[in-house]
């Protein structure tokens, strides 16, 4: 009776074994689906991080362009306005210049008046 004895709990202890390698086995593979999962939404979210960064990068592109297209409009304003403001000052000087010359020939004019002449000797 040892022998059916020893015989019954090798079986049970086997079949015991079975149901923990069969709990084993079913927890691998759900560690290895939700390690599958992790992975997935990891590439997922790593694809989502490239799209934003290339994106980013487009709009910064686009505004260094229109800066730097906005700092040579300045500048050509710039010196549109610098060119003007030196043709005024010519202008300015020679309006100066020719009414010093009227204003001369007005003094010369009215002494000539006021010495009683008619402007003709």
């Amino acid at each position: 009776m040892d022998v059916e004895k020893t015989i019954e709990f090798i079986l049970n202890m086997q079949a015991n074994a079975q149901v923990q390698m069969d709990k084993i086995r079913e927890a691998q593979a759900q560690a290895e689906a939700r390690e599958a999962a992790s992975a997935e939404r990891h590439e997922s979210a790593h694809q989502r991080h490239d799209r934003e960064i290339a994106e980013i990068r487009r709009t910064l592109a686009r505004a260094v362009k229109l800066g730097v297209r906005e700092a040579r409009n300045s500048r050509k304003r710039h010196q549109e306005l610098d060119e003007k403001i030196t043709r005024l000052a010519a202008s300015h000087l020679l309006t100066e210049e020719q009414l010093q010359q009227l204003w001369k020939k007005m003094d010369g004019f009215i002494d000539g008046l006021q010495r009683g002449g008619n402007g003709s000797h």
